[in-house]
């Protein structure tokens, strides 16, 4: 690399400062000296530039999705606005021609003070509310229809398919379309990991865990069927009710109360066999 410099405003042509070098510089420096010797220079094997992409096509996810997302959200912008706009009570008011503009402001305004008016029946004159119903079926639908169109192109879970009570073969099958995005998603980190610190020297494959939703009354079932093949650690772990970092402290309290117990069987032995001493000694005097 190059090293400009320049005193001047940003506009202002820069001055070279230092030569180019390479960007790997070893110096050396005794206390005599002045300033550092430079004694060996080097470059990357590869520019220090790695890209992370989110997909093996190295585009957005929203290529080809844009115009699903931009429908359902111009919908229910629209909804929302037909809502607030007819979520009102309109006032007819027949055979007042004679009513002005503040006349009909005042009208409005002692109605939704009082809720009641007074009217002259004789004369023709009548008040009808009237309430606007916002047609909303058709537009439910319809955004219910876009909506799981979204997540099956996302290849995302929607949780309000999963049945209550459904088992976990169910479950997988509606986690495979995401865990197949997750797995290209990984493959491209776990590549731009390996990268990044092939720079640094560092041989290393990253490793990754998924969290999901399961019945885990089924699972706990499977566990305790195979218990009796599992050491106590390993059966902590597969409990998905127990976190992680659980595990490591009730190993520890079960090691204190394994060695409390075997304390409390040795101090036992001596006292019983004091008592059993005492015993037949009793029994050696009474045959006496």
């Amino acid at each position: 690399y190059t090293r400009f410099s320049t005193d001047g405003p940003a506009d202002t042509v820069m001055q070279e400062v230092e030569s180019k070098r390479s960007y790997i510089t070893t110096l050396r420096k005794a206390p005599a000296d002045e300033y550092p010797e430079v004694i060996g220079e080097e470059n990357y094997s590869s520019l220090p530039i790695v890209p992370l992409w989110g997909s093996k096509l190295h585009q957005s996810t929203l290529v080809g999705m844009r115009e699903a997302i931009d429908s359902y959200d111009l919908i229910r912008s629209g909804f929302a606005n037909d809502l607030e706009d007819c979520a009102e009570i309109f006032w007819l008011v027949e055979n007042a021609g004679g009513m002005t503009e503040s006349d009909l402001d005042r009208f409005r305004d002692r109605v939704k003070l009082m809720h009641i008016a007074s009217v002259d029946s004789d004369a023709g004159e009548k008040v009808t509310p009237y309430v606007q119903e916002v047609p909303h079926t058709a537009r439910k639908e319809y955004l219910d229809l876009i909506r799981a169109g979204i997540y099956e192109d996302f290849g995302a879970l929607d949780v309000h398919t999963v049945a209550a009570g459904a088992t976990n073969d169910h479950i997988d099958a509606a986690y495979q379309p995401m865990d197949e995005e997750a797995a290209d998603f990984e493959y491209q980190v776990g590549e731009f990991v390996q990268q990044v610190l092939a720079l640094q020297d560092i041989e290393a494959v990253p490793v990754f865990k998924r969290t999901r939703i399961s019945n885990q009354s089924e699972q706990v079932s499977m566990v305790v069927q195979e218990a009796q093949w599992l050491d106590h650690e390993t059966i902590l772990r597969k409990l998905p009710n127990i976190s992680p970092d659980e595990v490591d402290d009730i190993l520890e309290r079960s090691k204190q109360e394994e060695e409390e117990r075997t304390e409390g069987l040795f101090n036992m032995q001596p006292q019983q066999q004091q008592q059993e001493e005492s015993e037949e000694e009793e029994l050696q005097e009474e045959e006496e």
